[in-house]
């Protein structure tokens, strides 16, 4: 089975979880599992790839960054970032409220089941995906109102081995996710961020 693409963050000062069952659980399943010890550290490498997707495993009682400071750091750069809070202590409500407000995703206790971990990782990986693929989806369905109905099966787009998709097509695959319905999305966000960072696109 290929493995998700999806970076897993995880950031917690106690390094015996590099050597936990969970950590190789998320190793089998994920091309790039990290590991940070230190808060700030964590925080640097995801601000340096904010064009990715991520999901974070965050402990909530570290030295130094404790998970209110990271998570209010975080949400100035990211709201979508999903952040599963990993706690060894028993937090009161006004606590997870501050929490809740800042978006966080899930909480978790850390004697909990790596199964049980592992669900709500993958919870948050559905959740992510299908937000930024629904997105997007709804965008081109939109946009294919306003075309030339006549067009719409004829060829538009050709790849670099010459296989060809008309505008039909390309919905089709990516409302299948198929590899092609999943790339083309990913080109268009890209396309689509440098288009409006460059100022050639206004927003609406």
């Amino acid at each position: 089975m290929d493995k998700s693409t999806t970076q897993i963050i995880w950031i917690d000062d106690d390094i015996k979880f590099k050597n936990d069952v969970l950590m190789d659980e998320l190793v089998e399943t994920y091309q790039t599992v990290s590991f940070f010890d230190k808060a700030d550290e964590g925080l640097q490498y995801i601000f340096n790839n904010t064009n990715q997707a991520i999901i974070i495993i965050l402990d909530i009682d570290m030295p130094k960054m404790n998970g209110h400071v990271f998570l209010s750091k975080l949400r100035e750069v990211s709201k979508l970032i999903p952040v599963i809070l990993f706690t060894g202590i028993n937090e009161n409500t006004e606590v997870l409220s501050d929490f809740i407000n800042n978006h966080a995703f899930a909480f978790v206790k850390k004697d909990a089941g790596y199964k049980e971990i592992m669900a709500i990782v993958k919870k948050a990986e559905t959740e992510l995906l299908t937000r930024a693929d629904g997105l997007i989806e709804d965008a081109l369905e939109e946009w294919l109102l306003i075309q030339d109905k006549q067009k719409l099966d004829k060829p538009y787009l050709v790849q670099a081995g010459g296989q060809s998709y008309s505008i039909n097509q390309i919905l089709q695959e990516v409302r299948q996710q198929t590899p092609f319905g999943r790339t083309f999305m990913k080109d268009v966000v890209m396309l689509t961020i440098d288009l409006i960072l460059r100022n050639k696109r206004q927003l609406s």
